[in-house]
């Protein structure tokens, strides 16, 4: 599923009467988490910067965000829509290479307003891991967070430091993977038992996948669970409303589908499937049979 949750990421989306689909090529994931860690930094810091990269992917084997890693992906993207929802959305945590070169350069500073954006809506996490590369003053990163001095710390040891901070966070998302791949492939039961762990329970990934298990399955009232412990997360997540509109209905709770279908409208109006599923929950709701 798609982090921003909008629509437009599936080519067919289930309705009220339609099961979910598994396959890969009508049912595509993006995984709201891609990475563990996602590195900022200017050009003129390449070298630390690949250096970092080099260890974080493959002596410590986390999933790294760092640019040569991905040239083939961001190839005909539009470049600077695709680093603030990295920056933004898609790390669990961010290294930020401080420097005056960082400073001054346009993009990265766009990536800094991005990642200071995540920060701020996360505020009980330590989102922001800086590394100083000198002693650039950099807006909006308070004198109170504590940084690594990279003018004396070798990028190996930054690179440990920055593992014993993520590597929890991981091996759940290895988990939360291995139980997407799982369902895409079928086998629900066995995804659905590495997501119902409750130790994934506050992963939205991990909550989504659960509730597509769930869904699948006919077990609505689970399903719902899981999609409004996304919604007290992210209470506009567009594709959460949706699905508890159809699981709403299914429950027999038509209240709740017509609410969960107008919230979903009101955040991208037009749908198809909206506009020929709230009908048919607006006519329940009334206590009509043509629905």
């Amino acid at each position: 599923m798609h982090s921003s949750g909008q629509p437009g990421v599936y080519s067919a989306y289930p309705t009220i009467r339609g099961r979910l689909p598994l396959n890969s090529d009508v049912r595509p994931r993006e995984m709201a988490i891609e990475y563990d860690v996602a590195i900022s930094f200017a050009g003129e810091d390449r070298s630390y910067a690949e250096a970092l990269a080099d260890f974080l992917a493959n002596e410590f084997g986390l999933a790294v965000f760092y640019d040569d890693f991905e040239q083939a992906r961001l190839f005909g993207t539009f470049l600077l829509e695709k680093l603030v929802a990295i920056y933004r959305d898609k790390s669990q945590y961010c290294v930020v290479l401080v420097s005056q070169h960082y400073k001054d350069k346009r993009y990265t500073r766009h990536e800094w307003r991005s990642a200071q954006e995540r920060a701020f809506r996360e505020p009980d996490k330590d989102y922001l891991l800086p590394v100083r590369l000198d002693d650039t003053e950099l807006p909006g990163l308070f004198e109170t967070i504590s940084y690594i001095d990279g003018t004396k710390t070798a990028a190996r040891t930054v690179a440990r430091l920055v593992y014993e901070k993520v590597g929890d966070f991981s091996k759940i998302s290895a988990r939360v993977r291995l139980a997407d791949q799982k369902y895409r492939e079928g086998l629900v039961a066995d995804a659905l038992e590495i997501v119902r762990d409750k130790q994934v329970d506050h992963n939205i990934d991990a909550l989504r996948v659960r509730a597509d298990c769930y869904g699948y399955l006919g077990d609505n009232v689970n399903a719902l669970a899981a999609l409004n412990a996304i919604l007290a997360q992210r209470p506009r997540d567009f594709l959460s409303h949706f699905l508890a509109g159809i699981f709403s209905f299914r429950a027999g709770d038509f209240a709740a589908s017509v609410r969960h279908y107008e919230t979903a409208d009101a955040i991208s109006p037009g749908h198809p499937t909206i506009k020929s599923d709230l009908p048919l929950a607006l006519a329940k709701l009334a206590g009509r049979d043509d629905a």
